[in-house]
C-alpha cells in the first residue's frame, strides 16, 4: 500500500510541476508580447468571470457617531 500511496503522490507532484512549468511558459510569453509593445496581443483570462463584473459602482457610506462630551476622560488601564 506504501508503493502504491508514494507513486500517487509522485504522479501528482510530477503533473503539478509541469502543469507550473508551462504556465510560467506561457506568462513569459505574454509579458515578452507586452514589453515588445504588441498592443494587438490580449492575454487570454482562464477565469470564469472577467474582473469588470465583480466591480460595481461605489456606494456612499453614512457613519453616525454618537456625540462625546468634552469632559469624558482617559481611563488608562492599571
Amino acid at each position: 500500500m506504501a508503493v502504491l500511496e508514494h507513486s500517487i503522490a509522485a504522479e501528482y507532484y510530477q503533473s503539478s510541476a509541469q502543469m507550473y512549468a508551462e504556465r510560467a511558459a506561457r506568462l513569459e510569453e505574454e509579458l515578452r508580447l507586452w514589453e515588445a509593445g504588441d498592443l494587438h496581443h490580449v492575454p487570454e483570462v482562464p477565469h470564469r468571470y472577467s474582473a469588470t463584473s465583480h466591480i460595481t459602482a461605489a456606494k456612499p457610506v453614512i457613519m453616525d457617531a454618537p456625540q462625546v462630551s468634552p469632559a469624558v476622560g482617559v481611563v488608562r488601564a492599571a
